[in-house]
């Protein structure tokens, strides 16, 4: 697909009033099924009236309660409480038996990062202000708890008790966090924590320079060479209020074993040192066989674990017998002879290439080891027990930052890919931050956060259990149908060594190596050239497929009765990536052509005075403009700059061009001025208008058989064609976008009659009526049967959109990655797996149709849905006023829908959708909504 504009200035954002030097750094990763948290109890209590809390979070489960900061020791609202989600997404602070604060808006977005600050001053004497919360910079106000809290208050936060963070009493946090802050003694707003870049996306900023407070902490989780309160819990503020981790895990590395031995060099508790020798360094060391002489051997493989260039044992030897050799090279004279219980920690000062071998062997008299080794470091990292996939320190943040990915993992931060729990099949089970998979015993799939249009990007499958089969989707994938691979929308590499695409019999064709478990499965996808090969432990298996080239593509995998570990990059993979090959993150996509989807398109509310008035803060001199009265049943007001201003036509009916100059007077440098007209402005009443940008000048086009007065942004793939038609089935217009538009709006000018619409996604064969409710109609009239190319649109011979010397208007949209998207999909009325439309970007506005049926077409944006679920709508062949249903949540890389409704989500219907951005999912930093 072009890309329209590929000639025209980038409009990338950039980090103006953000701090564009700092990068966090890690997260921290939480999964309730480990029980995992941090705990510290203060030596003393600190400022209960005043303190703020801010921390970025990335949720990965919605169905469970979240504490991101807790205090649950007491059983009273001045003893027990702190800041969680609750399970309908929702947000707040509660007490014992006071919801303090919860939010109206429902916090359902698992693919990205959010901001949350909560900041208290009891003492204030604005009762609103002692408890003041904000998300992604902006303060909430819109509440469905809101208790007075009284004057000089003092809150279970800061208690000389046990406070815990990723866990309320019995629930433990599902998601990862990083850059977590306390302070005591402030209440400080977000601006402390973050700032706005000129995209309007909020980005994190340095918080060294704060003043603390007493108990106060900045938790970073940087510092991953030990899960203790010393490393991982470490407190960067300077008052070292450390936290201590419970069931986290600085991760394992792969090895093989060989030999005798009675128990495993690591210890069993990944992530717990002080249990580590527990006063007998036998129980967890090797090269210890009772009674006879024997050999262990553990391998560590490639890539190693940390950049390694010193080794450090720590071990045991009570005599001669006892050997450790590294490598082949006898390590014993550095170990000194210990009694039974005692360790030797020796620094080795050469470096050891890897695939790094190391031999222990002795004997065991009951009461001594030989020769033991204990524990093994390099550059002062512990390797330690547990797969890799267990690692919860990873490098999933709410940052980009220039990087370089050298395709190893684990190396540039970014908001990382995950298994997507908005598109699965309900028989996958997601756990560990959405990077672990079950699956029952039916076929099921599942797909990623993030799609792929172009680049080249790799991801690893570890097989825990069973048969898996791991490969590539789009979104035409049947996630309630089948395996990955059983239609026209997937492809993978099944354990029986076979590929398999659009094969609903599953014969499949002959491909690669089998696997099984321990295995691990490279997916290797360049975007650009559409290829896609598979690896098994490091190996090719060559490419599988060619000619995809029609995304966005997903990885994604399958499988039935079977367990399997993800690693899209966030943390090292156990081989690198092919050369060119990048791990899947906001990093690492193509800098999108528009990073601020509001100098193209925007929505404006404003209330009707009955008189004049401006509307205005537009980044740009609109040239199309919609007006909806949103609590009157008016007309819709369509206007544009080459039919002029003044010039209306409805959406909802078949009038022609109406001259009303008590309209849209003037098109203005940013934004619009109006009249007294009713329909526009009267007193009192509240209205939207939607504009969008059609170039700078109005200029004739004679790429079709019929000339076209054209007013184009090639830039945003949108323009406005004016011609006359001819009555002549295969006539073609021009339309000046350098790119074929997927969606376009026709009408004649002067003549009462049906608008007609052309959407790629429902097909050229036929026709929609934007003022009806028909259902797709298939006929060659409207389009000839023929999709629009890169330079012209071709035409049927219905009056509609070609009629004899008509002038007919034209509102035609190329889509622009990042910026807009115009698709399809199908309904699915399984509970918890509604559609999830993946788009690209945060959509600003969207506009739903039913093509099966008999239904409107319904429009959503978010200046009037605010919040998710998003519920005020409008529609386009209605004059009916604003509406409030449930329907769907808008995220930040496209949306779900939340009902059942023959309008948006019924039975076997089709729908297509028209969508445009406020930010594109790389821009954004995959910041959630």
């Amino acid at each position: 697909m072009s890309i329209p504009g590929a000639a025209s200035p980038l409009f990338l954002a950039t980090t103006a009033g953000a701090d564009a030097g700092f990068q966090i750094s890690r997260s921290l990763r939480f999964n309730s099924g480990d029980s995992a948290y941090l705990n510290r109890t203060p030596s003393s209590a600190g400022n209960r009236k005043t303190w703020t809390w801010s921390g970025w979070v990335k949720r990965s489960k919605i169905t469970t309660l979240g504490g991101m900061f807790f205090n649950d020791t007491g059983n009273n609202d001045n003893t027990y409480g702190g800041i969680f989600f609750h399970t309908d997404g929702s947000f707040g602070f509660n007490g014992w038996g006071t919801q303090f604060r919860r939010t109206a808006a429902l916090y359902r977005d698992l693919s990205a990062w959010m901001h949350c600050v909560v900041a208290c001053d009891s003492t204030s004497s604005t009762a609103q202000h002692r408890m003041r919360i904000y998300v992604n910079g902006t303060e909430i106000t819109d509440w469905t708890a809101n208790s007075t809290i009284s004057q000089n208050y003092e809150f279970s936060i800061n208690i000389a008790n046990e406070h815990r963070i990723g866990r309320v009493t019995g629930d433990y946090l599902n998601g990862y966090l990083a850059e977590v802050n306390f302070i005591d003694g402030s209440q400080l707003d977000p601006t402390s924590f973050g700032a706005f870049d000129d995209s309007g996306v909020w980005r994190p900023t340095d918080t060294a320079g704060l003043t603390f407070g007493t108990n106060g902490f900045r938790l970073q989780f940087a510092d991953n060479s030990g899960a203790t309160a010393t490393t991982l819990g470490k407190d960067s503020s300077g008052n070292s209020n450390n936290w201590t981790p419970n069931n986290l895990s600085i991760g394992g590395f792969p090895y093989t074993a060989s030999g005798s031995y009675t128990a495993s060099l690591f210890y069993p508790s990944a992530g717990q040192p002080a249990n580590v020798f527990n006063g007998n360094p036998s129980s967890y060391a090797f090269g210890n066989n009772q009674g006879s002489p024997h050999t262990a051997t553990f391998t560590f493989g490639t890539p190693k674990p940390v950049a390694q260039s010193n080794l450090k044992i720590r071990a045991f030897k009570s005599d001669a017998n006892g050997r450790v050799f590294i490598n082949g090279t006898d390590m014993s004279s550095y170990l000194n002879a210990q009694s039974s219980g005692g360790l030797s920690t020796v620094d080795v000062s050469a470096s050891f290439s890897f695939p790094l071998t190391i031999t222990s062997f002795g004997v065991e008299n009951m009461s001594n080891n030989s020769g033991a080794l204990a524990q093994i470091f390099v550059d002062n990292a512990e390797l330690i027990d547990g797969s890799a996939a267990d690692i919860d320190s990873l490098i999933d943040t709410p940052t980009n930052g220039t990087q370089t990915d050298t395709g190893a993992g684990g190396e540039i931060t970014g908001c990382y890919a995950t298994l997507n729990p908005l598109a699965k099949s309900s028989g996958v089970t997601l756990s560990n931050g959405n990077l672990d998979a079950s699956v029952g015993g039916d076929p099921s799939k599942v797909l990623s956060t993030i799609g792929m249009t172009s680049g080249k990007y790799y991801a690893e499958f570890t097989v825990s259990s069973g048969s898996i089969n791991p490969g590539l989707a789009t979104s035409a994938t049947n996630l309630g149908n089948g395996f990955l691979g059983n239609d026209g929308g997937s492809w993978c590499y099944g354990s029986n060594g076979k590929k398999y695409h659009n094969d609903p019999g599953a014969s499949g064709a002959t491909y690669g190596a089998t696997y099984t478990t321990g295995d691990v499965i490279g997916v290797a996808f360049d975007a650009d050239n559409g290829s896609l090969t598979f690896y098994k432990n490091g190996a090719t298996q060559g490419v599988a497929y060619t000619g995809l080239t029609s995304g966005p593509y997903f990885i994604a995998a399958g499988g039935s009765s079977s367990s399997y570990a993800t690693n899209f990059g966030q943390r090292a993979f156990a081989h690198a990536a092919p050369s060119g090959y990048k791990s899947l993150n906001t990093a690492s996509l193509p800098t999108p052509t528009i990073a601020d989807g509001s100098l193209y398109f925007d929505t404006k509310l404003y209330t009707g005075n009955g008189s004049t008035q401006s509307i205005t803060g537009y980044n740009f001199s609109p040239d199309f403009v919609w007006l909806k009265s949103r609590n009157q049943t008016y007309n819709h007001y369509l206007l544009d700059q080459i039919r002029g201003a003044g010039k209306v036509l409805h959406s909802n009916n078949t009038d022609a061009t109406q001259n009303q100059s008590d309209t849209l007077t003037s098109f203005n440098s940013d934004g619009f001025s109006l009249d007294s007209r009713t329909g526009v402005n009267s007193n009192n009443n509240t209205f939207v208008g939607w504009a969008w940008d059609g170039g700078t000048s109005t200029v004739t086009n004679n790429d079709g058989s019929l000339a076209s007065q054209v007013r184009a942004s090639a830039a945003s793939g949108f323009s406005i064609i004016k011609y006359t038609g001819n009555n002549t089935s295969g006539a073609t217009v021009g339309h000046g976008l350098n790119a074929a538009p997927e969606f376009a709006i026709f009408r004649q000018i002067a003549v009462s009659n049906d608008w007609s619409v052309y959407s790629k996604a429902a097909g050229a064969t036929g026709y929609l009526r934007l003022n009806l409710t028909d259902a797709f109609t298939t006929t060659s009239g409207q389009f000839n049967n023929t999709d629009p190319n890169s330079s012209v649109i071709t035409l049927g011979g219905d009056h509609n959109v070609n009629g004899p010397s008509h002038e007919i208007i034209c509102y035609a949209f190329a889509p622009v990655k990042g910026y807009s998207s115009f698709g399809r999909y199908s309904a699915n009325t399984t509970s918890g797996s509604y559609p999830f439309i993946y788009t690209g970007f945060k959509p600003r506005w969207i506009m739903f149709k039913n093509i099966s049926a008999s239904w409107g077409w319904y429009i959503h944006d978010t200046a009037r849905s605010v919040d998710n679920s998003a519920s005020e709508h409008l529609i386009a062949n209605y004059t009916n006023a604003e509406s409030n249903y449930s329907i769907v949540d808008i995220l930040s890389n496209g949306f779900k829908l939340t009902t059942v409704s023959e309008q948006w989500n019924h039975s076997t219907n089709d729908y297509i959708y028209i969508a445009f951005a406020s930010n594109p999912f790389q821009a954004n930093g995959g910041l959630a909504r």
